[in-house]
């Protein structure tokens, strides 16, 4: 059969033949598929004995959306339309394959080169006349050589692949993955099938991750350990205690503490010492830590590697933080190595120096038995090292200051979402192609993907923080964090000092919020089906670790990017954080409302203000625009 004159009707058999096949509906869902076809073509405009022709090729992007437009405008259930679009991704799938079967029985190109072989002939320029296939590769900024073969029937592979057809489909003005769909296989949706923006931050961060200095945890002393862990202490226990070394009193103090969280995670880690005291997690120590795990790193690597050539074991002391001069050589090789940057994680480290030589709080300060270690025994002589390293430390951040940059931009890798009309679009486009990329083999393997569907789908809808994520819990008594309203709905209830922003926006009130009611499917499915294959042991959390314990998902962040990095367009991933700039940037597009941008964030408008502020700069210019354009219009 020649695939052109392929009908809705002969494609409605092809499809009751194949049914039950991988990939494919299953005969008892066939009906389902069959009405929607049906439909669609219907309101399309055509009828069953009609050619397909562009409508699940070419066409079917455009035509798609104008079909969803269109139920939506008839007040038609969202879980409807996502089912429609499922739906149809399936008969799409299915004329692609056929047409590639019937182009090979036939000796003839593939779906793909034909149609990019069409397009080229038939391009061209906006007075009419034809245009070449060298000048239309460099427009398109494609090698002539590529495009030449693809016409010819050469089936595209490389790295270059994505790239080169995204450009081609920009260049022809098709829909996006109008060219890539026609490929099949590992070439299909759901891949990443577009160009991806340099990112300056990571393209450093790739090169400086080559060479790794800090202290790992399980090389620390046992010495540096006891600091380390009577640091946490003193800086966790609510009531003001004696020295960890002296054991001198303590006198009574209005200091901060560093605030602990999950008191239910069993964690059993090696490393747990570094941010967590008596099993509840301490994520400021855990930063903390970094800090110190990158200046001891530097004090013990070799000095023709720009370090200060200590031994290991001799350096791993918090005493060094008094150490001026080797804190001097450490900035500025810390600023050398990252191009001339001088990021705010340098003046937080000046910050975490001076807190420990603080006058009244210091851990350093009030501990002189710390001087041993840099030959120091008189104690007039350690309080004296804390007060120069003290001032020095004070003067070194107003020195830095008004030089600080921001070593990345956190919109960079969104930057193509926000910079759209609705950034929502970009999310929903991504959950369609991970519901079309669903595994059907049952199992662990579809639990992962109903997981990872939910994880997406729950950030579009509540953005909350990522260790808030982590830490959500779900209870069958609906005591959980996420729980059920009387009438069915789902909501998340965060009480307040669970969160970050705990002694600012969120200081008079939980998070409470509702979760939009496209997702209390999903939601529902996960917990009822896809969760008990996840849990390796009795678990509160919603999300479940890889090793199915009963403990926070450490590396939620870096699953979060893996998904971003394939099914969104246009991005080389980013972590669940970007959700809170998309959902704020959609909101401020969409009704120019800081208020409610900041309730969507339990944030205050004012840090909002300051930080999406610039968004409704472009709504002033397009509003100068029009009265431009309708002043200068009279001439």
């Amino acid at each position: 059969m020649a695939m052109t004159c392929l009908t809705i009707k002969t494609l409605i058999e092809l499809m009751r033949e194949r049914a039950g096949q991988p990939g494919l509906p299953t005969p008892a869902s066939l009906p389902n598929y069959e009405t929607a076809l049906r439909q669609f073509a219907e309101e399309r405009g055509l009828k069953l004995d009609n050619p397909i022709g562009g409508l699940l090729r070419l066409g079917y992007p455009k035509a798609l959306e104008a079909h969803v437009s269109a139920l939506a405008a008839r007040k038609v259930d969202l879980r409807v339309i996502a089912n429609r679009r499922s739906a149809l991704k399936t008969w799409r799938k299915l004329v692609n394959a056929l047409d590639r079967e019937s182009s090979a029985a036939a000796g003839s190109k593939a779906p793909f080169a034909a149609t990019l072989g069409e397009l080229v002939k038939n391009y061209q320029t906006p007075d009419g006349a034809p245009m070449s296939i060298n000048a239309i590769a460099h427009e398109a900024s494609v090698p002539v050589a590529t495009l030449r073969r693809w016409c010819a029937g050469v089936h595209p592979k490389g790295p270059n692949v994505f790239k080169y057809i995204t450009r081609l489909e920009a260049f022809f003005k098709l829909a996006r993955n109008a060219l890539s769909d026609t490929l099949g296989g590992e070439s299909s949706p759901g891949r990443q099938a577009t160009e991806t923006p340099k990112n300056a931050y990571r393209i450093r961060q790739s090169r400086l991750s080559k060479d790794l200095y800090l202290l790992k945890p399980s090389e620390a002393t046992a010495a540096f350990r006891e600091e380390w862990t009577a640091l946490v202490k003193m800086k966790t226990q609510l009531f003001d205690g004696v020295n960890a070394w002296s054991a001198a009193p303590v006198e009574p103090t209005d200091r901060k503490t560093w605030v602990l969280h999950g008191a239910n995670s069993a964690r059993g880690a090696a490393d747990d010492w570094v941010d967590s005291r008596n099993g509840r997690l301490c994520p400021t120590a855990g930063r903390c830590f970094q800090y110190v795990a990158a200046y001891f790193g530097w004090l013990a690597r070799p000095t023709e590697r720009g370090g200060a050539g200590m031994e290991p074991a001799a350096c791993q002391s918090l005493s060094f933080f008094t150490d001026v001069d080797r804190l001097s050589q450490y900035f500025e090789w810390r600023i050398t190595r990252a191009e001339g940057v001088i990021s705010g994680e340098i003046f937080t480290m000046l910050q975490f120096a001076a807190m420990l030589m603080h006058p009244s709080t210091g851990f350093l300060r009030h501990n002189p038995a710390f001087g041993k270690t840099l030959g120091i025994t008189s104690e007039a002589e350690w309080t004296r090292q804390c007060d120069v390293a003290l001032q020095w430390a004070r003067n070194s951040k107003k020195k830095i200051a008004k030089k600080l940059r921001k070593s990345r931009d956190p919109f960079v890798p969104i930057r193509s979402i926000v910079e759209l009309r609705s950034p929502m679009s970009a999310v929903a486009d991504a959950i369609q192609r991970m519901q079309a990329a669903r595994v059907l083999t049952g199992g662990k393997d579809e639990a992962i993907w109903g997981r990872d569907l939910l994880l997406l789908m729950l950030l579009s809808s509540n953005p909350i923080r990522a260790r808030n994520v982590k830490e959500l819990t779900w209870r069958s008594d609906n005591s959980g964090e996420l729980r059920q309203d009387a009438d069915g709905g789902w909501r998340i209830v965060i009480e307040r000092h669970r969160l970050k922003n705990a002694d600012g926006a969120a200081r008079d009130a939980d998070y409470n919020c509702r979760v939009q009611p496209a997702v209390w499917p999903h939601l529902e499915r996960y917990l009822r089906e896809y969760r008990p294959l996840l849990t390796g042991a009795a678990t509160d959390y919603v999300f479940i670790s890889p090793s199915g314990k009963n403990r926070p998902w450490r590396g939620l962040n870096r699953r979060f990017m893996a998904i971003t990095r394939r099914f969104f367009v246009g991005t080389p991933g980013f972590g669940p954080h970007a959700m809170r700039h998309i959902v704020a940037t959609a909101i401020l597009k969409r009704s120019g409302s800081i208020v409610l941008a900041a309730k969507a964030l339990h944030d205050r408008p004012a840090t909002v203000q300051k930080h999406y502020g610039f968004l409704l700069n472009d709504d002033v210019s397009e509003g100068m625009t029009d009265a431009f354009a309708n002043e200068f219009g009279r001439y």
